[in-house]
């Protein structure tokens, strides 16, 4: 293997996860925005959108005078062909909205094709996906995050929120569900992949002179390790657009700051690796394959020469077989 010099990161990739209203949207379209200005791109803004949420969006980008290109749509496989025509079409900066549709969605059509082929057998159907299914799964969902990490693109990926939890023993020695953190509703690993990933809520502030919501962020993880357990709050001012990019760029800016375009590493993700083990295309499995057929064509001619079951016949096959391989 070849030892490379260890390149610093080039693109944003960027997670932002939260509950309904969290402001998960308009921070991760100011994100994308203060991105593109920061780096000079002049490229337009382009959205995948799950949730229609690009009209609403439109003014900020109008305001800003940014072009935005948005696609209303939530199939995986629609996401895949987004992703694939940002960079042919030299497209520098993405937003995603939300993750969590395209996710539900190829689970949703697998589990409907394994239905369809269980109505073909005369199966009942399946309510949800077995673990087997998941295993089928998830390598057509490793396209995403296979192109997510190695993609000449600035990404900001906006996912909803979920409690995770967990069976623990209370005081009574009983067993009881307890929340045991939030995470984004996609696929578990993908939160891994993120070089920056924050939460989102959203919450009332009673104290101002007027009742209004300000937004909380934290941030759960920086690879870059700027901004770990960084807190920050977003305030509305109405249509001052200008005022909240300047909001968003100041708690981002030490981790964009951090990223280097023209120094960008990818992840080699050719070849395999060979196991000695029954399953898989492996050098074992080729040679009892070879074995198999050989095996095969040996009987079909002791049929040919000696197709009697009596006893003669078998005589013969014995000596046959001791004759050419002892």
């Amino acid at each position: 293997s070849e030892l490379n010099e260890p390149g610093t990161p080039g693109f944003a990739k960027v997670g932002i996860q939260g509950f309904g209203k969290s402001g998960k949207s308009c921070t991760g379209a100011l994100l994308a925005i203060a991105i593109r200005r920061h780096f000079g791109i002049t490229s337009p803004i382009a959205m995948f959108d799950t949730e229609n949420g690009s009209g609403y969006l439109k003014p900020l980008f109008e305001a800003l005078e940014v072009p935005f290109l948005p696609v209303r749509a939530r199939a995986f496989d629609r996401m895949m062909e987004w992703a694939e025509l940002l960079v042919r079409n030299h497209i520098e900066v993405g937003f995603v909205d939300s993750i969590t549709h395209p996710w539900e969605e190829l689970k949703a059509s697998y589990l409907a094709q394994v239905n369809e082929d269980r109505h073909n057998r005369d199966l009942d159907p399946l309510s949800r996906l077995g673990f087997t299914a998941w295993q089928k799964v998830k390598p057509h969902w490793q396209r995403w995050p296979d192109w997510f990490i190695n993609s000449p693109v600035h990404m900001v990926v906006a996912g909803r929120a979920r409690l995770d939890f967990a069976e623990e023993e209370n005081d009574e020695g009983q067993k009881e569900l307890r929340v045991t953190g939030v995470s984004m509703r996609t696929e578990s690993q993908f939160t891994y992949e993120n070089g920056l990933l924050v939460e989102m809520t959203a919450r009332q502030d009673r104290k101002a002179s007027r009742p209004r919501v300000v937004r909380d962020i934290i941030t759960l993880g920086d690879r870059f390790s700027v901004m770990d357990g960084k807190f920050g709050t977003f305030v509305t001012h109405g249509n001052d657009h200008k005022r909240h990019l300047e909001a968003v760029w100041d708690y981002f800016k030490p981790h964009i700051e951090m990223l280097d375009p023209k120094s960008h590493a990818t992840v080699d993700l050719e070849g395999s690796s060979e196991h000695n083990v029954k399953d898989g295309n492996s050098a074992y499995q080729r040679e009892k394959k070879e074995r198999d057929i050989l095996l095969e064509r040996l009987l079909a001619e002791c049929m040919r020469r000696f197709p009697s079951t009596g006893g003669a016949d078998k005589k013969k096959k014995i000596e046959f077989m001791e004759q050419h391989f002892g």
